[in-house]
């Protein structure tokens, strides 16, 4: 069965710069690295401040990563200002409803189809071991058009025991990711986020038409 996850800009927004999933906490392994530089000129999340409008697999996953990260989960925000992706930590810990498990934030994989993203991520607890889980969303597959509305599996794909407990998890972490990453790119042009696309093997990402305020004042 498939559903449909519908996350408005907006709301996207605030939900991933603070905490990227309600109840879903990030660990830092180590505080000392600060890769979210918000100072002029500097680097967001450690991707670098002009965000492409076309993304294919590997920069993909590259720039997600650090977003996926997060921020502690004790509210820590670092001070000393990290410009490349050196210090996203390689692996978080995620708790939730007191259970936890490890994300291997360098397992990050994805494949890009004609109007889908497929993206891999490993887990890791002392039961099960570490394998992946594995989500998919179904975007615009048009070249030049896009909205922020997906739709994904109900149940996650990969290891089932992980896509059965964790698969939500991840495939929220996921999307909110994206829109982030779309939020940056349309930030640096002054512009508002339209949509995102799959197609020809590449994430593209589109910016809302810019509004003349002269022709609607008239």
């Amino acid at each position: 069965m498939i559903c449909v996850v519908v996350v408005e800009a907006e709301h996207a927004v605030q939900h991933w710069r603070w905490r990227l999933i309600e109840d879903l906490y990030h660990h830092f392994e180590d505080h000392d690295d600060d890769w979210d530089d918000r100072s002029p000129g500097g680097c967001t999340h450690g991707i670098p401040p002009d965000v492409p409008a076309t993304l294919d697999p590997r920069p993909l996953a590259t720039a997600l990563t650090p977003i996926l990260a997060g921020r502690a989960a004790d509210g820590f925000t670092p001070t000393r200002s990290v410009t490349t992706l050196a210090a996203v930590p390689k692996t978080v810990v995620w708790v939730d409803g007191g259970d936890e498990i490890v994300a291997h934030l360098d397992s990050l994989s994805a494949k890009i189809l004609d109007g889908a993203v497929v993206m891999s991520l490993d887990l890791e607890d002392d039961t099960t071991g570490r394998a992946p889980v594995v989500v998919r969303f179904a975007v615009s597959s048009a070249t030049d058009d896009g909205d922020l509305i997906a739709a994904t599996d109900e149940v996650a794909g990969g290891h089932p025991a992980f896509a059965a407990r964790w698969g939500p998890a991840v495939q929220n972490a996921a999307w909110a990711a994206l829109l982030g990453l779309a939020q940056e790119h349309a930030t640096a042009r002054g512009r508002a986020p339209q949509g995102i696309s799959a197609v020809a093997g590449a994430v593209r990402l589109h910016l809302e038409a810019p509004v003349d305020l002269t022709r609607v004042a008239k």
